[in-house]
């Protein structure tokens, strides 16, 4: 299914590979049903009810950002790449993660390599394994649904997500990013996007639904 890309090669990290020879570690698709999921939520709750905060000090973010204003009460950028998103218009932008609180959802899509403002409420969505044990808020993992074929194919021992963001990345299987995931996961297990819902839904004391 991937014929020509023997530079590239799906393994354990712990696995010492030759020095002609890549280990894959391309995350896209998690970062695609990161943005899927919390689009889906924002848009199955009544319009323009939640503010969010978003990490994004590089400025890998700003084609989601575009996403999300509409959808969302209001939006505030932490970033070093101030140009980037000046162009969206009245946006705030600050410089420090601790900024964009308080917010209902915190996007901070790189790995959590230190601990973050205690917010009870907020959800936080990362799309990498954190570096730091963090609370069942934070959320960085997704299950993307695959089809019986694509799921045959993994080898003993290796891990789900992992193989499939291969197929996605290195196999041109962008099917697997149109989805929502199966389910989500934090350092505490794992959770549905509805009890995602319900917990924005509590959090505001909103009433009903779209």
């Amino acid at each position: 299914m991937c014929a020509g890309l023997t530079d590239t090669v799906l393994c354990s990290s712990k696995i010492q590979l030759p020095r002609e020879l890549d280990r894959f570690c391309d995350n896209t698709l998690n970062i695609r049903m990161m943005e899927n999921t919390i689009l889906h939520l924002l848009n199955t709750l009544p319009p323009k009810s939640l503010s969010i905060g978003l990490y994004d000090p590089h400025g890998n973010c700003r084609g989601l950002c575009e996403k999300l204003l509409p959808l969302c009460s209001s939006i505030t950028a932490a970033t070093e790449m101030k140009h980037f998103y000046s162009a969206l218009g009245a946006l705030p932008i600050v410089d420090k993660l601790s900024e964009l609180y308080p917010c209902d959802i915190l996007i901070h899509r790189d790995a959590i390599a230190s601990e973050l403002p205690h917010e009870r409420n907020t959800l936080v969505f990362s799309a990498y394994p954190p570096d730091i044990r963090t609370d069942e808020n934070t959320i960085f993992s997704y299950r993307t649904p695959a089809p019986k074929e694509l799921l045959s194919l993994i080898p003993k021992g290796t891990d789900r997500q992992y193989f499939l963001c291969g197929l996605y990345s290195l196999c041109k299987k962008t099917e697997l990013g149109d989805t929502l995931p199966e389910i989500c996961m934090t350092s505490h297990g794992a959770v549905s996007i509805e009890y995602l819902r319900s917990r924005l839904l509590a959090s505001r004391d909103i009433e009903g639904s779209l």
